[in-house]
């Protein structure tokens, strides 16, 4: 998308961020329906090759999820042999996790590919540009949660989540 002096930047910003979600959206829905590792997962499991072990909770706040989808991710992770769990010696109540082979494989295949997709794509683009990007998607996200925050506290009733377009929509916005 490109921005015309005519354009409200703000309005522009608005619209190129909906195609992002909506990319976004469509990517998750590809992944669940190839039974490949979505972005939480990839967090998660990404978070042991720092780590050796960790509990459920930590490596779901870790993918950014409830502390109570800790524990079915992981069981997800363990059913595909990227994960493996044993009891803490130290408190029998809790179990901790830690990678397999096959996870430690997963992680480094899309490192490389995330890597490799990121040096091509951005690969005319200057590391000051990159660090002014950075600070822009870190302010985007900082008013996301913000609006979210605002939004919730309003005390209106939830919707349920649509379904994902399997088509992409067109890069360019659709104007009256």
């Amino acid at each position: 998308m490109t921005l015309s002096s005519n354009d409200d930047p703000y309005n522009a910003l608005r619209q190129v961020l909906g195609l992002l979600f909506a990319s976004n959206r469509r990517r998750q829905a590809r992944q669940r329906r190839a039974g490949r590792i979505n972005d939480a997962h990839l967090g998660a499991l990404s978070m042991l090759t720092e780590q050796a072990e960790a509990t459920a909770g930590t490596l779901a706040r870790r993918a950014y999820l409830n502390p109570a989808s800790g524990t079915p991710m992981v069981d997800q992770l363990v059913r595909r042999g990227l994960l493996e769990r044993r009891q803490d010696s130290q408190d029998r109540r809790q179990s901790l996790i830690s990678l397999t082979t096959a996870g430690r494989l997963e992680v480094a295949e899309q490192d490389a590919l995330y890597r490799r997709r990121f040096k091509e794509t951005f690969a005319g683009i200057t590391p000051d540009e990159l660090s002014t990007a950075i600070k822009v998607i870190e302010r985007i996200i900082a008013v996301m949660d913000s609006i979210d925050e605002e939004m919730t506290d309003s005390g209106e009733e939830d919707i349920e989540a649509l379904p994902v377009a399997e088509e992409p929509l067109p890069s360019e916005p659709c104007r009256p």
